[in-house]
């Protein structure tokens, strides 16, 4: 799992200077239940009621069941670095991918 990845590095992925923010299609139960059992330091995003993330940031899949997810490095110059989308709601960027991108980026 991603988040779990990304939670295991967390603290590595700070000290680059970064932070992780996650965006969650689910509501505040399903959203705080995978927060809890993960142990997720960082801010997860999640649905309420009718509102929805932004899709500009993923597609949809299967007639919109599912997202596909979606991983971005954004600089602090405001542009994308890394941009994976995965092909389906499976496939997940590599953590090591995004840590190499802030590797450079601080440098």
């Amino acid at each position: 799992m991603q988040l779990g990845d990304l939670q295991k590095r967390y603290n590595e992925i700070t000290e680059l200077g970064a932070e992780v923010i996650a965006v969650s299609m689910d509501d505040l139960s399903e959203t705080g239940q995978i927060v809890r059992r993960v142990g997720l330091m960082f801010p997860v995003l999640y649905s309420s009621g009718d509102a929805r993330p932004p899709l500009a940031y993923s597609g949809l899949m299967d007639g919109g069941t599912h997202p596909f997810p979606g991983t971005y490095v954004i600089g602090k110059d405001g542009q994308i670095h890394y941009e994976f989308i995965g092909r389906n709601y499976i496939e997940r960027a590599p953590t090591g991918d995004v840590i190499d991108v802030l590797r450079q980026l601080a440098d």
